[in-house]
């Protein structure tokens, strides 16, 4: 595969898609190829819809499942254990309580501290166990803070997920996307290409406050528009396959059907 054509876009300051709209891409790939994203522990996370900048209890991105639950995710590039991080953990704690039915996901970038990205991780998911035995002191600290707000953490521990996502330029992550996004387009020379273009999407919702990726009918792009990103020119068909609807036309038609 041509590997220029792979590449999807610059990193860090200069031409780089900031983080959030990287992840919001990613997700859309999969509603499109309708796999699961493996960020849940109990559940078949296969996305069927991903909005952005919902100011729900994740605030970033809210996803709905194949099956009808609902998931809140909250993006975090540089995660530190700072008040930012953990005034934005309680927030989404306390949309679990409310809620027995919401899944929560923080997703931490690679730049994210080691003590978010593996103990806190591994700490959540021994909480989710039942276990308390030997937490890391951030766990302890985090868990006094729901405490205090009144949250029980056995409560919520199930449904409370950290991710670690690199999505740099050649990781991994980003090149099995990008191996799967190629599969939906009929030239998978242009899966690059594509790519850019739903991260691009991404990065204008999450300006927008808003936005709404939804899978058609078959969870593939229409063949019309496969046929339309295979002519070179109009990578942007796939994005509207994606993202039909953008902030603005959901706020001045709150009652549009989603598309199809």
């Amino acid at each position: 595969m041509n590997q220029k054509r792979l590449d999807p876009g610059g990193s860090g300051g200069a031409g780089g898609w900031s983080f959030q709209a990287r992840v919001t891409a990613y997700v859309a790939i999969y509603v499109l190829a309708r796999q699961p994203l493996g960020w849940l522990r109990t559940q078949r996370d296969v996305p069927a819809t991903v909005q952005s900048e919902t100011g729900g209890a994740g605030d970033d991105l809210r996803l709905h499942l194949e099956g009808g639950k609902l998931v809140e995710i909250q993006v975090k590039k540089r995660a530190r254990n700072d008040s930012n991080f953990r005034d934005a953990l309680v927030r989404l704690a306390q949309g679990l309580k409310r809620d027995p039915k919401l899944l929560g996901v923080i997703v931490v970038g690679p730049s994210s501290s080691r003590t978010i990205r593996e103990d806190l991780r591994q700490d959540v998911k021994r909480l989710s166990e039942g276990r308390h035995d030997h937490l890391k002191r951030i766990t302890t600290e985090l868990l006094s803070k729901l405490e205090r707000a009144g949250i029980d953490v056995a409560c919520i521990a199930e449904r409370l997920h950290i991710v670690d996502l690199d999505l740099r330029n050649e990781s991994p992550s980003l090149r099995h996307a990008i191996e799967m996004l190629s599969r939906q387009i009929s030239d998978p020379l242009l899966s690059g290409a594509a790519w850019s273009v739903l991260a691009e999407k991404g990065l204008r919702l999450a300006a927008t406050r808003g936005g709404d990726a939804r899978r058609h009918v078959g969870g593939r792009a229409k063949p019309e528009r496969n046929r339309c990103l295979a002519g070179c020119c109009q990578h942007e068909c796939l994005a509207k396959s994606v993202f039909p609807l953008e902030s603005r036309q959901i706020r001045t038609h709150p009652g549009s059907q989603p598309w199809p």
